[in-house]
């Protein structure tokens, strides 16, 4: 309030009301929609696409243009008119912004066809930025972590794209394969946990505490079941991605590799033949490595089968836990109903008052004789 108003209002003015605070607009946001549709991978590789056009200052991005950035950072390749239909959808809810782009028309005919050029908007950024996150807390915490399966094959057919160009960069091949070792790996090494951790699951079963079975057991079996969808839904793509590789020159794959790499004999050490030996031994194990993971080999199954087995074993034995604690429960029950009875008859021999909650004797039998009946 102004000095002078306050010098010259009037005492025992009643001072103004507090104003009321602004309600939260908690509506509805569609911005998000690309992240759970059905085919959230495929949008949000999309998106970040043009996430990282827009960080790095770049301009407005046409349909082809996103589709060439979507094969060289991912080795997708989308068909045109399913691209501009996603693209459209992503505009239709708020997430990236579109504008008439009439510069490659050479006729008026063309002028008046709907073509776009792209690009995010603030809401599209923030989301971005929030999913990233939610991403990296997911590969710190996920145990089984379906968003892996879309990664390996993305770094797979990113590898069959180097190797099916006219002159494969023996450099960029290595650092294509280790990032698809990487993924593999980390994928592997979240298996090994959950499979010990289902055995440790399977094992004490009988002295799984009640109430947090309860309350962790519809998130658990979420998480399961939808690692075993992903599975399903992506695991043909990564089996067409691994053959992709070997027939772009899979067999050639070690060699490009080991011609890029230098190798230097030292005094008393092993020569360049032999190194380069070793390091063509260890790359083969790799790769091979890699296909048995998930398609097998002669001596033994495939990791990737049998971990859709595990996952299933995991469901079926929370399924077993719960029934275990559902009849645990009921044996509590019946317990209590039987101490019940025998108090009752003692305080009635003893001619005493019954403790609360207990009948006569003759009320009880029915319902004793039914407990020993099970």
């Amino acid at each position: 309030m102004h000095v002078l108003e306050a010098a010259v209002q009037l005492p025992g003015a009643a001072p103004p009301p507090p104003s009321r605070p602004t309600p939260e607009d908690l509506r509805a946001q569609p911005v998000l929609r690309y992240a759970t549709t059905e085919d959230a991978e495929r949008y949000r590789r999309i998106m970040r696409v043009l996430f990282v056009e827009h960080q790095a200052f770049g301009l407005r991005l046409r349909p082809d243009q996103v589709a060439e950035r979507l094969h060289e950072r991912f080795g997708l390749r989308e068909a045109p008119e399913l691209l501009e239909e996603r693209l459209a959808r992503l505009a239709e809810w708020g997430a990236v912004d579109r504008e008439h782009d009439p510069s490659l028309a050479t006729t008026a005919a063309e002028w008046r066809r709907h073509r776009y050029t792209y690009d995010v908007t603030a809401a599209g950024r923030l989301t971005e930025g929030l999913l990233a996150q939610l991403d990296d807390l997911g590969h710190e915490h996920g145990v089984l972590d379906g968003q892996r399966i879309p990664a390996i094959r993305d770094a797979l057919n990113r590898l069959a794209g180097e190797l099916e160009s006219p002159d494969p960069d023996g450099s960029a091949l290595r650092a294509l394969l280790e990032q698809a070792l990487g993924q593999v790996e980390a994928l592997h090494a979240g298996a090994l946990t959950f499979m010990k951790a289902l055995g440790q699951l399977m094992r004490r079963s009988e002295l799984v505490d009640e109430h947090e079975f309860d309350a962790s057991k519809g998130t658990l079996l979420d998480h399961l079941q939808g690692f075993r969808r992903d599975r399903r839904r992506w695991a043909a793509e990564v089996l067409d991605a691994l053959d992709r590789v070997e027939r772009a020159g899979g067999a050639e794959l070690v060699g490009l590799i080991v011609a890029a790499e230098e190798f230097v004999a030292m005094p008393g050490g092993s020569t360049v033949e032999q190194q380069r030996a070793r390091r063509t031994e260890e790359l083969t194990r790799q790769w091979h490595g890699v296909r048995a993971w998930f398609v097998g080999d002669q001596d033994a199954g495939s990791p990737w089968r049998a971990l859709n087995d595990g996952v299933v074993d995991a469901i079926r034995a929370v399924l077993e836990i719960a029934e275990r604690l559902i009849e645990r429960r009921s044996s509590r029950v019946d317990r209590a109903s039987v101490l019940l009875h025998l108090a009752a008859r003692a305080a009635w021999h003893r001619r005493e008052r019954p403790p609360p909650g207990c009948a006569p004797p003759a009320a009880c039998c029915s319902r004793v004789t039914s407990v020993r009946q099970r």
